[in-house]
């Protein structure tokens, strides 16, 4: 048995339902009009990677912070920290102008797509700064809250495993 559930124009769901549909089909176009407009990040992993090393990429998700969140979900140990988030109508010629800037310093010049470079935070704020034209915002100190936690913890002789009863 199949219920079906109708609503009229005139309920709320209904023109909740179109108002999303509207949303949607604004950010579509406006993506199709604005095809090179997006995020560039700079992040750093410092539990992962150590210090001076960060990662300088681009998305065009809405939500910028998926795509950090995605890069360090299951495969780090430790969460990315953002030291910059940078919106810019040409993303892909801001990240072009930071990989070139920073290219001797690419960790891996074997896979270009591969974008981490060992570089000074400050050098990156001033690239950022010389090839964009708003105000934007730069962390210079990665707060790495999961990393010092844990170190915080080690240093004092305990390790979380042992803490939890869960050494095997």
């Amino acid at each position: 048995m199949r219920t079906v559930l109708l609503c009229s124009a005139r309920s709320p769901r209904s023109r909740r339902g179109k108002a999303e549909l509207d949303k949607e089909e604004r950010v579509i176009d406006y993506r199709e009009q604005n095809a090179k407009a997006g995020y560039v990040y700079v992040i750093s992993n410092v539990g992962a990677f150590g210090d001076g090393i960060y990662k300088i990429g681009m998305t065009r998700r809405l939500e910028p912070m998926e795509r950090i969140d995605e890069l360090g979900d299951a495969s780090l140990p430790f969460w990315f920290d953002v030291h910059a988030l940078v919106f810019s109508e040409n993303a892909p010629a801001l990240e072009a102008k930071l990989h070139e800037r920073f290219a001797a310093g690419r960790l891996n010049k074997v896979n270009g797509r591969k974008e981490f470079f060992r570089a000074d935070i400050a050098e990156i704020e001033s690239v950022i700064r010389a090839n964009y034209d708003a105000v934007v915002e730069v962390t210079h100190e990665a707060p790495a809250e999961q990393y010092r936690e844990f170190t915080h913890g080690n240093a004092h002789g305990s390790d979380p495993a042992v803490r939890t009863g869960s050494c095997t």
